[in-house]
């Protein structure tokens, strides 16, 4: 069986010992360097050909941006630490990415190992990753949706509203065609909630932007600027019509 060749990239001294102890119960894994600054990981990631990074995103000298935004092409697996930085968390979920929270134990780094599994276009992920935190405005970035043909990164701007179907998720944009991504809505519920998306209904995630008007018909619906209506859950409506209200609908 070949060996993942890892570096383990951590600025807390404890964290690092702990990370170097608990892998070393991996017999897949081929630790190769270890280094707690923005420099000597863009060193030993250039020189050593790792297959995997454990990357903190608080680093001496910067943040793990400063790093992968000096490496030309990216060809190995990336598994982001962090304990906080909520708006990077943001960012590194909606790029498809992996990350796991401080403090972490086995299991947590178990997980992060058997998700390396089925990547796709790694390289471009990260290149989105970047690319939505240099963007000021929340409407102007974009998330990455992993579909059966690759992955299509969809601006949230864009994206008219979200359709549960069964453990699936279909997204209608304005201007692409629907896709479908194999999670459930509620992982894109928490995740574009505060991004002016609204569940209205146990089917429907809906960027309020879209919205047209609140209709009483039918015990309660929206009417989207394309025409369309979608019902409003009774327990929504009056959380939905203060949210509306705030944007003067």
């Amino acid at each position: 069986m070949k060996r993942i060749r890892t570096i383990i990239v951590e600025n807390e001294p404890s964290l690092l010992e702990s990370f170097l102890d608990i892998l070393s119960g991996f017999p897949s894994i081929d630790i190769v360097g270890s280094c707690a600054s923005v420099s000597t990981a863009y060193e030993q990631i250039s020189t050593l050909n790792p297959d995997l990074v454990f990357l903190d995103i608080e680093l001496d000298g910067g943040t793990a941006f400063d790093v992968l935004s000096r490496i030309a092409y990216i060809d190995f697996e990336i598994v982001f630490t962090t304990a906080h930085h909520q708006y990077a968390i943001d960012a590194i979920k909606m790029s498809a990415l992996d990350y796991i929270l401080k403090p972490f134990d086995a299991a947590d780094i178990q997980f992060a190992i058997t998700k390396l599994s089925d990547k796709k276009d790694r390289h471009g992920s990260i290149q989105h990753l970047i690319s939505n935190l240099l963007i000021p405005k929340e409407n102007e970035r974009s998330i990455a949706l992993h579909t059966n043909d690759g992955i299509t990164y969809m601006h949230l701007s864009d994206i008219i509203y979200c359709r549960a179907d069964n453990n699936y998720t279909v997204f209608v944009s304005s201007v692409e065609s629907e896709q479908m991504v194999s999670f459930p809505l509620k992982k894109y519920d928490n995740l574009l909630s505060d991004k002016q998306f609204f569940r209205i209904h146990q089917t429907y995630l809906v960027n309020l932007k879209f919205i047209k008007k609140y209709s009483k018909n039918n015990g309660g619906e929206v009417i989207l600027k394309n025409g369309l209506a979608l019902p409003v859950s009774r327990r929504k409506k009056d959380e939905l019509l203060l949210e509306l209200s705030r944007m003067s609908i």
